[in-house]
């Protein structure tokens, strides 16, 4: 029931997270070993405070708690999966304190060494890292300075984009709904799904070229590589064009049998149709099922 409550009080304090936390900040430092001994001193301060959990919720149980740790102690783990503070040193320590009864003394010691642990802890992780990123910064900023107009004259390029794409999805739809009703000739659709498609391919070229003057005045811009996404993004386009053709020409059919439009229109709907999948198989995608 000890051991229960020590691994309870463990869970309760949330020892594991804050281990990890410690492991972290002494990665900049893997080098170093005081930076280890800090996160050990750590690890070991959670196991005193999970005992004295143990000690106050049930005092009677103390001394066999304490050949409990003896047992565990005693035997060899293989593959070292006991923790170190259940071992040697740690071990011993552990136990005396569970003996002892000078609870202020310990108190002083406990606030001391928690006080210690993170002061070498924040020197290891950060004092390298301080300086080394001082002239990372300054060079970064230098760089950030020069590539401010290229930056500016990017967005400007894919707001102007977007609102050419929203401008040409308005009248599209408003072409599409006249047409239907009568009030708009069949000459007047397909140039604003044409105009739609160039708005699409417009917004993401600029878009690529914002990411690659975001990225051009470092060091690892040249990891970065738009090809496959402007590919996407142009499928995707074309796709979205071919369907709207595909619905024109699905539109055109119903007015001719109902002989509110000429077989003229019918014939170049299916013009424009063949043309978007003519587009969109040169570019690489595939044409969808057609609608019944």
């Amino acid at each position: 029931m000890a051991v229960l409550l020590h691994e309870s009080a463990h869970y309760e304090r949330g020892d594991v997270w804050k281990s990890l936390a410690a492991r972290l900040l002494a990665l900049p430092q893997w080098f170093n070993p005081f930076a280890w001994w800090a996160v050990w001193n750590f690890d070991e301060a959670a196991e005193w405070a999970c005992d004295e959990a143990v000690r106050r919720a049930a005092p009677e149980n103390t001394p066999a708690y304490g050949r409990a740790l003896l047992l565990l102690g005693a035997g060899k783990a293989a593959h070292g999966m006991l923790n170190s503070a259940a071992q040697g040193r740690g071990l011993v320590l552990r136990i005396k304190r569970l003996l002892t009864t000078n609870l202020r003394e310990d108190s002083i010691m406990k606030k001391t060494l928690v006080i210690a642990i993170g002061l070498t802890l924040l020197l290891a992780g950060g004092l390298r890292v301080r300086l080394v990123a001082r002239e990372e910064a300054k060079r970064n900023q230098a760089q950030l300075s020069r590539a401010e107009d290229p930056l500016r004259a990017a967005a400007a390029k894919v707001d102007a984009a977007r609102s050419m794409l929203d401008s040409a999805k308005k009248a599209h739809k408003i072409a599409m709904e006249s047409y239907s009703k009568g009030l708009f000739p069949f000459s007047d659709v397909y140039p604003w799904s044409r105009r739609w498609l160039d708005a699409e391919r417009a917004l993401a070229e600029s878009k690529n070229d914002q990411i690659a003057a975001l990225m051009a005045p470092f060091r690892y811009a040249v990891l970065y590589n738009s090809t496959a996404e402007s590919k996407n993004d142009q499928i995707a386009a074309l796709t979205q064009h071919w369907k709207r053709m595909e619905e024109l020409h699905l539109q055109v059919s119903r007015l001719v049998a109902g002989r509110q439009a000429a077989e003229f229109d019918e014939i170049s709907a299916e013009y424009y149709v063949a043309e978007a999948e003519s587009w969109l198989v040169a570019a690489g995608g595939t044409v969808p099922e057609k609608p019944e």
